[in-house]
């Protein structure tokens, strides 16, 4: 992989622009849109002036200003009017399939822990008897997962999770099918956001990790994760006596129809009845301005996350998917996340 650029912010990123060009030439493209990870938006402009000087005269290339939380969340009037759309630093969103001129470009740090941060982590995990561990990364660490699995392997560890390592906010790689194995779940990601995904998503049942490589630093979560889960659960037990139902659809990639379908026949099936709004991005201010008296609860079916951080205080039970279908169908026990 060839690094476009040894200063600005991509002196700490690998990004190769020979395959972005190649693609464009390929494609015969002669207006691209770049679209790229929140945070980075600032250096945008750095990028397209990396690009426009070898692509000739005859393409025009835009930035996608709009949210880029992750692949799911793409604004399709939007990609439909460019004849190529790079969208950098996420991998494709496993659950949907997107327009054919839309192509995913990996950005990779090149942000290491240091041995001592790494020496003590791993101290720290013997002291928990945690031996048998599933390692995990966003996209932009998969360099430094790999790194990491080297280095617990050879620190007498068990690395349980083969093949796909990288995880999402709301889907969790082979997770599933280990996680009645590992003793602990280290997720390698900026903050803690996709690291209390994964707690979730086990239910508080395991320590997980969270490794933040530009912190140079990690963090136990364990106690966290059981924090939310009270949470949670108190926001499906405000919900069971719920009788007028608002459900949030998203769009492209965070439009799940199943879900709402499923969802409806479980409230008219109790005597409720549902409303179904559709927001391609769903802030507080928009659900401020659409709630009602009318509304006893909401389910936000678009992104699970939204209702967990974003709207985790609202005056009214904002519920994932998978909390509906507990306070639907009476079952508090276990916890479902996300769907």
């Amino acid at each position: 992989m060839k690094p476009i650029h040894r200063g600005g912010f991509l002196e700490h990123y690998d990004l190769d622009i020979d395959k972005m060009l190649e693609i464009i030439k390929d494609r015969a493209a002669s207006k691209v849109l770049i679209q790229i990870p929140e945070g980075f938006k600032r250096h945008a402009y750095e990028l397209v002036d990396r690009l426009s000087p070898r692509t000739g005269s005859g393409v025009e290339i835009h930035i996608d200003a709009s949210p880029g939380f992750g692949s799911c969340l793409l604004d399709l009037s939007v990609v439909g009017d460019y004849d190529l759309v790079i969208h950098i630093g996420h991998e494709q969103y496993p659950y949907w399939l997107p327009p054919k001129n839309v192509v995913f470009i990996d950005l990779q740090s090149r942000t290491r822990l240091s041995s001592d941060v790494t020496e003590s982590l791993f101290t720290e995990l013997r002291s928990l008897h945690a031996r048998r561990l599933a390692i995990y990364a966003t996209a932009q660490h998969k360099d430094l997962v790999n790194n990491l699995i080297e280095l617990a392997r050879a620190g007498g560890f068990e690395v349980l999770n083969k093949g796909q390592r990288v995880i999402f906010g709301c889907w969790f790689s082979d997770l599933d099918a280990i996680k009645n194995s590992v003793d602990a779940v280290m997720v390698i990601a900026g903050g803690k956001f996709h690291a209390l995904g994964v707690g979730l998503r086990l239910g508080g049942g395991k320590e997980v990790v969270a490794v933040d490589p530009y912190m140079n630093a990690y963090k136990l979560l364990k106690e966290h994760v059981i924090k939310v889960l009270k949470t949670r659960l108190g926001k499906v037990v405000s919900s069971l006596d719920a009788s007028s139902w608002l459900l949030i659809a998203g769009s492209a990639g965070q439009y799940r129809p199943g879900l709402i379908r499923e969802i409806s026949r479980l409230i008219t099936s109790s005597g409720g009845k549902y409303y179904v709004a559709t927001a391609p991005y769903l802030t507080r201010d928009l659900l401020t301005n659409l709630d009602s008296d009318y509304i006893d609860s909401i389910v936000v079916t678009s992104c699970p996350r939204l209702a967990i951080e974003d709207l985790h205080d609202y005056i009214k039970p904002v519920l994932t998917p998978g909390e509906a279908f507990m306070s639907l169908r009476r079952r508090l026990d276990p916890y479902v996340f996300p769907w």
